[in-house]
Formats: C-alpha cells, sequence, structure tokens
C-alpha cells in the first residue's frame, strides 16, 4: 500500500479507462454526448467505443477495480474519481485534430501535442520526452483535463448518475 499513500492527499483522480458500463452493453449516455461533442468541433468520434466492447472490455474492468480499489483503500470517494477520455480532451481543448489522429503512429505528432500542452494546454515544463510513448502523452492529457476540471472549465463534462454510472466523465 506504500504506492497508494503517494495519491492519498490529491483532491481527486482522473483515470484513463471507463469506470461503469450499460448492464446490457451498448454506448452509455457519456459516450454519446462526447461523440456528439467532437462531431461538432470537428474531430472524429471513432476513438469513442462502448466499455463493452470486445477491445474495452478488459479495459473497463481494470477501470473499475481501481477505482474501487482507490474508494475503499484511500476512502476517496466516487465524486473525487473521474473518468478522463484523454484524445477528446484534447481535440476539445483545441489541440490540432490531425496531430492528435496520429498520436499513436507519429512521433513528430505527439511533439506538436506536447508543444501545445505546454504554452496552450495550461501544462508548463513538460520534457520533450515525453513525446517518444504516445502513453505519457495521453497522461499529460489527463493531467490537462484534470487542471481544467478542478478549475471549473473542463472542455467536456458529462456528470456522474449513480448508482450504474457513480462517477464523472470529463474530456
Amino acid at each position: 500500500m506504500e504506492r497508494l499513500d503517494a495519491i492519498e492527499d490529491l483532491q481527486a483522480v482522473g483515470l484513463d479507462a471507463p469506470l461503469s458500463y450499460n448492464p446490457g452493453g451498448g454506448d452509455r449516455p457519456a459516450e454519446r454526448s462526447l461523440r456528439t461533442a467532437l462531431t461538432e468541433a470537428g474531430g472524429t468520434s471513432s476513438s469513442v467505443m462502448p466499455p463493452t466492447m470486445t477491445r474495452m472490455a478488459y479495459l473497463t474492468l481494470r477501470g473499475i477495480s481501481l477505482a474501487r480499489l482507490l474508494e475503499h483503500t484511500l476512502g476517496l470517494g466516487p465524486s473525487r474519481i473521474v473518468e478522463v477520455h484523454p484524445t477528446s480532451a484534447l481535440v476539445l481543448g483545441g489541440a490540432e485534430a490531425d496531430d492528435v489522429d496520429a498520436l499513436k503512429i507519429e512521433r513528430a505528432a505527439r511533439r506538436r501535442i506536447v508543444t501545445w500542452l505546454n504554452q496552450e494546454g495550461g501544462l508548463r515544463g513538460l520534457p520533450d520526452g515525453i513525446a517518444d510513448s504516445d502513453h505519457l502523452v495521453a497522461a499529460a492529457s489527463v493531467a490537462m483535463a484534470m487542471l481544467r476540471w478542478r478549475r471549473g472549465s473542463p472542455a467536456f463534462e458529462h456528470p456522474a448518475d449513480p448508482p450504474i454510472h457513480p462517477h464523472t466523465v470529463i474530456a
């Protein structure tokens, strides 16, 4: 539990994983709203997948398990654990949609996103080296989305709807 102690004093935790699902499968209201927001912003909505989709099911199970661990081990309530969609946060936050689309395959696109996060995204001092990994860039995007959410200005927010969907979804 030593590693969990490092996050005990945080005001909120953002997780890059679905933290709930519809009992019958398919899209949650959050996915439908997020796809609409992305389309209206000129982005692609193909990265927004239902939590029970084959490619997402294991990530969803890990996300739910981690959220419960944080809730029960550290006493964080569901309102302090937020589901974040990092690529949507980039697009809706103002990053170049073409760079976000190329995030997983082009280091040059990741470098431009890191520069954008440092200059426009509200983060300061991100090392260029994080552009070596799409996972690190996504983590920085989660940090940006959480910062904006804590300041009351997320690019996208879908409120929690307990008991089925106990966590807020942001981008």
